[in-house]
């Protein structure tokens, strides 16, 4: 385990994510379920594995990688939406267990990024991201890298009075 390997670990980002393989109503238990597993699940699993390192540490930064599906669904994918929106819920609900012990939870949502997960949505990747920034107020593409901006932010000791909070990283197209 990592805490055997580094003897203290101070930050989790939980980054892990998948969309059901079918679109919404076509969507089986299976892959609503494993949909739920990965991204909900998964967060918990991970955040219950480090917190009695952080508790005993009185410190530590988990960082939670939603999703602004999780804020505003579509309709094609409420597997993804609803598994979202409760990793918002869940990072509520941890922030207040843990800021006791100095341990700040928080989460980001990414707007629509293209990656290897898009292809399965279009083969023409570049009609999908320009009809995306079309949709953004600032007009802008959105990276992995400005993602990973907020994260380090949130990682960063200039973010200590700051938990229970979900930062939108998507141009401005969800503006609560």
């Amino acid at each position: 385990m990592a805490i055997e390997r580094f003897s203290t670990i101070n930050i989790l980002v939980n980054n892990a994510g998948i969309h059901s393989e079918k679109i919404g109503h076509l969507s089986t238990e299976a892959n609503f379920t494993q949909c739920l597993d990965v991204n909900l699940i998964g967060v918990w699993r991970m955040s219950q594995a480090l917190v009695p390192h952080f508790r005993g540490n009185r410190t530590g930064k988990i960082i939670n990688i939603a999703s602004i599906n999780g804020r505003t669904p579509w309709a094609d994918t409420p597997a993804y939406s609803a598994s979202k929106a409760a990793v918002i819920n869940l990072t509520q609900s941890l922030a207040l267990q843990l800021a006791p012990y100095s341990i700040n939870v928080n989460a980001i949502c990414p707007g629509g990024i293209i990656t290897s997960m898009a292809g399965g949505f279009t083969h023409d990747l570049e009609a999908m991201e320009q009809e995306m920034i079309s949709r953004r107020p600032l007009k802008r593409r959105l990276q992995a890298v400005d993602v990973g901006y907020a994260v380090v932010f949130f990682a960063s000791d200039r973010s200590r009075n700051i938990t229970g909070q979900t930062l939108n990283v998507d141009c401005g197209v969800v503006m609560s």
